[in-house]
């Protein structure tokens, strides 16, 4: 199953999540409506006894059967809708800050958290997405790991403090390639969602503990059926609060499951080691604290977790049984080594330099690992997003290591940041790179524009391929921006690639690139709607005719690129396509393509990517502008593509 696939699976199951969630408030509706018309029917006078009410009590006080009704549908709607908006609001952040996480500074000198942090950095690069934050839970011995976001944009990875103490630095890999796979098939949607569903179904309960526990305080010297009613409701509700937990618990274990083997699976085809993730998985088995939570923390994100947060039966248990997840990985396991690993004592070390070349030193050439044309297999292109393989990985940790200290330092940084996103769009031409600087040095302190210049020199010593790895890099720093920061970022953005009064499609391509990721980690980007054939066949046109004349020099040859991207989506209504020239104001219509395209299923955005891959690759060769383009475009179009392989490399 590939990455379209596992989108377009994880849509239906948000779909199926929502028919779960609407036949538990109905069980919850009729639970109430009994209690409620236990507690009316058992009133006589002064006193209450307990008695089942006839169909003839419903028949009577049917007003009171609807208000009831409506009351509870309203409740848990509302509850549902609270807790999903509040994370909405703060995005996979907020998730792990509710669960005691606290963020690990992009800055952090702690050898440990540097050692974490280079793993995501590592793995962010190969998947083609940007870099997330990363939290640790400092208060749990368990090994365990969780990731959350709606996108990979705003997405986090947690980590257990028992996951830092206890792995080494490939078993730790293997957890965080395992994370990943939950970001890239868009697990996390259907995570987080999930989250505030069952906030609500669960909320009832909560009511029923408030109840019982406010008559602890109210003493019995108060006679009457007053008391005895009030006791009855708090119970009731207290016991449908638990039978909603049940059944969430049952929700959860149903998502969960299998997309734990998968996510094992793609850990593996990550890494292309078994000893990481297996590792992990037994020291889990083999020391005392396992994968446990506590309590209050792992309820709510037991379904997320890397293993079971919980003690619970196997009907309940939101992953598969720890020994068959590492007989998928290692078949020949025998249970009777967990008692070797549960007398390890020692705490691995960070292996600070294991994956980690020291930076280039003066003179010392950069990595590079492609000519500036390269040939690809177009087929394999496509197949490769949201699929990261150990090739990408290697080249990817290659790149990252590569990188010189103030590079990375900088990207790190919270001010850093900003100076290397615009030292990223500086050009080339000296005059028009001087306008760019005097641009700069009028909107920025002197101190941050000369800082600018002092990246922009480091850049330019480096490849092409390193522009989309650094641009991954800095997001962290720049999510820590206030909004209005933000703005003004954008507009000195969009002076920068003006100062030469054109802006070229991979100035603007990396441009919509950072401010997709912005809005993605802002949870300010609206949802597009599905768009109509004829409108996806417009805003198509847009987009492959300027990548086709960004990549050919001659009309002849772009023309015929465009075509045969176009005859790849339009089909037998090729002759029917738009006209080959971009629009005029083409960045406006880019914009608007772009969005719209955006909105499309994903079994759309594969013909689509699919098709692009067919305009770029006419020639037979793509150039290293071509391909950071295309990664551009598919960012943008939340199609995360790996760093590309020449056909030579590809395993």
């Amino acid at each position: 199953m590939n990455f379209f696939e596992n989108q377009d699976r994880a849509r239906r199951k948000s779909r199926y999540l929502l028919l779960i969630f609407i036949i538990a408030v109905l069980g919850i509706v009729l639970a109430v409506d009994l209690v409620v018309a236990t507690i009316s029917a058992g009133f006589s006078g002064e006193y209450f006894v307990f008695r089942l009410p006839d169909p003839a009590w419903f028949a009577d006080n049917t007003e009171i059967t609807i208000l009831t009704s409506l009351g509870t549908v309203a409740f848990v709607g509302f509850a549902s809708l609270y807790r999903t908006v509040g994370i909405r609001a703060g995005g996979g952040g907020k998730v792990a800050r509710d669960v005691g996480a606290t963020l690990v500074s992009p800055d952090t000198r702690d050898p440990v958290f540097r050692q974490l942090r280079n793993i995501v950095e590592e793995m962010a690069i190969a998947s083609g997405v940007p870099v997330p934050d990363v939290y640790v839970l400092e208060e749990e011995s368990g090994i365990n790991a969780f990731a959350a976001g709606y996108e990979a944009g705003d997405a986090v990875v947690a980590v257990t403090r028992g996951c830092l103490n206890r792995l080494s630095r490939d078993e730790l890999q293997g957890v965080i390639a395992h994370e990943f796979s939950h970001i890239l098939n868009g697990d996390m949607r259907i995570n987080i969602r999930l989250i505030g569903i069952l906030f609500g179904i669960l909320a009832i309960g909560l009511i029923g503990r408030t109840v019982l526990r406010g008559l602890r305080f109210r003493g019995s010297g108060r006679k009457g059926g007053g008391t005895a009613a009030v006791v009855l409701a708090g119970a009731a509700l207290f016991i449908i609060g638990y039978i909603g937990l049940f059944f969430g618990r049952l929700i959860k274990a149903a998502v969960s499951r299998q997309r734990e083997y998968l996510a094992d699976a793609s850990a593996v085809q990550f890494t292309r080691q078994t000893d990481g993730i297996a590792g992990a998985l037994k020291k889990i088995g083999g020391f005392s604290a396992g994968s446990e939570l506590s309590q209050g923390q792992a309820e709510e994100v037991s379904h997320m977790l890397f293993a079971t947060g919980l003690r619970l039966s196997s009907l309940l248990a939101t992953h598969p049984p720890l020994i068959d997840r590492i007989r998928a990985i290692d078949p020949q396991f025998d249970p009777a080594a967990f008692a070797a690993i549960a007398g390890e004592t020692a705490v691995p070390q960070p292996e600070l330099v294991s994956g980690l070349a020291p930076a280039p030193e003066s003179g010392q050439r950069p990595y590079r690992s492609d000519p500036d044309v390269m040939t690809l297999d177009a087929g394999q292109i496509a197949a490769f997003a949201g699929r990261p393989t150990d090739a990408h990985l290697a080249r990817a940790s290659a790149i990252r290591a590569a990188m010189p200290a103030a590079l990375v330092d900088a990207a790190r940084s919270r001010e850093g940041s900003v100076a290397l996103s615009l030292a990223l769009l500086l050009d080339h031409n000296q005059n028009v790179r001087q306008h760019q600087q005097g641009i700069i040095a009028q909107r920025l302190e002197p101190r941050l524009a000369d800082q600018i210049t002092g990246l922009y020199e480091i850049l330019r010593t480096l490849g092409p391929e390193y522009r989309m790895p650094v641009l991954d890099l800095v997001l962290p720093g720049l999510r820590t921006r206030p909004i209005a920061e933000l703005e003004h970022l954008g507009d000195l953005i969009r002076r920068i690639i003006e100062a030469d009064g054109r802006i070229n499609t991979l100035e603007y391509a990396l441009s919509r690139m950072m401010r997709t990721y912005l809005t993605d980690a802002h949870r300010r980007s609206a949802t597009s709607r599905q768009p109509r054939r004829t409108v996806l066949i417009q805003s198509v046109s847009v987009l492959f005719s300027l990548i086709a004349h960004h990549g050919h020099s001659s009309r002849r040859d772009a023309e015929a690129a465009y075509q045969r991207g176009m005859k790849s989506i339009a089909g037998r209504k090729a002759d029917r396509m738009p006209s080959f020239d971009p629009p005029v104001a083409w960045t406006q219509a880019l914009d608007l393509a772009l969005t719209r395209l955006d909105g499309a299923s994903f079994k759309t955005k594969r013909r689509i990517v699919a098709a692009l891959i067919d305009t770029i690759t006419h020639d037979g060769t793509v150039t290293m502008s071509e391909a950071e383009l295309l990664r551009a475009v598919c960012a943008c179009l939340h199609v995360p593509l790996p760093p590309l392989l020449p056909v030579t490399n590809v395993k």
